[in-house]
Parts: structure tokens; sequence; C-alpha cells
């Protein structure tokens, strides 16, 4: 089945949308012009708010992930194929999340945890279903970038979280 096949399947409708959220995101954030700046404006309580609105969305978007892995143990197998759906549909919301919540960028750890997030998720959107993964090694390399980008990013969004707490707050 061909990639074009793919994008107007209504099982994996998820993947237009998904490539459409990458494509919009990569330059937003490359260029700095994601939420945030749209804030500035505001008092510096009222830019805070919505910091913290938009981080605390984007990491329970990100959270929410993980519940998959969970599910997996459960071992009951209707339950874990509803929540690869919901993982693949959801698994576009931190791209968008991350634009909204991102201020400029810079050479810094969040540059790193910004692109950590964003190869996690364009990774995801090229699963097993859109891209058959025959080869062994292949598979073990997609679930590398997908997997442990996205566990690389849990300490760094703790680090984060705590230093805009402790050095940026109100």
């Amino acid at each position: 089945m061909t990639m074009v096949r793919k994008l107007t399947q209504a099982r994996t409708a998820y993947l237009p949308l998904g490539l459409f959220a990458a494509v919009t995101a990569v330059p937003l954030l490359t260029f700095g012009a994601g939420g945030r700046p749209l804030v500035e404006s505001l008092s510096r309580e009222g830019a805070f708010a919505y910091t913290v609105a938009s981080g605390l969305l984007l990491t329970v978007a990100m959270l929410w992930q993980w519940r998959l892995y969970v599910v997996r143990r459960s071992g009951e197998g209707r339950r874990i194929q509803r929540e690869y759906r919901l993982h693949r549909w959801l698994g576009i919301l931190p791209m968008i999340l991350l634009v909204a919540h991102m201020g400029q960028p810079n050479g810094s750890l969040l540059s790193v945890t910004s692109g950590l997030l964003m190869l996690s998720s364009l990774s995801g959107l090229l699963n097993n279903e859109i891209v058959r993964q025959k080869a062994r090694w292949v598979r073990t390399l997609w679930l590398t970038l997908h997997i442990g980008s996205a566990a690389l990013i849990l300490p760094l969004v703790v680090l984060h979280v705590w230093a805009a707490f402790a050095f940026k707050g109100p």
C-alpha cells in the first residue's frame, strides 16, 4: 500500500493531520513564532499564568501518551487496541501544545527538549501501520527513536518545571 493511499484511509487519518501539525510546528518553533510571544503584552503575572497553563496542558498531553505502556501490561486485547488508536490520534496534540507554550528558540536544554518531543511525535507518525517495519533492525531503530526520545523528555521536563518555578516565578 502506498503512502498516498494511507493518507486517504479513515483508519490512518491521523497521518495527514499529524503531518500538517508537524509542517506547521517546525517553522513556528524554529523562528520563535509560538504562543508565548503573543502574550508578551500582558502583565508579568498574566504572561506567567499563560505559561503555566500551556505548560500544564503540554505536560498532561505528554503523560497521557504513557498510558499505552501501562495498558499494554494489562494484556487485554481490546483495551490495548483502543489505547493504540487513542495514542496515535492524541500523539499529535503535544506538537500543537508545544507551539502554544514555547517562547524564543535558543541553544539551551529547552531546545533539546523541544527537539526530542518533535522527534518522538514525528517517529510516532511513521509507526508500523504507516511504514511496515519488516526488518528487525528497522523496528528496533523505530522503537529507540520513538520511545527513547519520549523517555528522555521526562527528566528534562521535570528539570524545566523546577527551574521555571525556582528562578522565573511571578
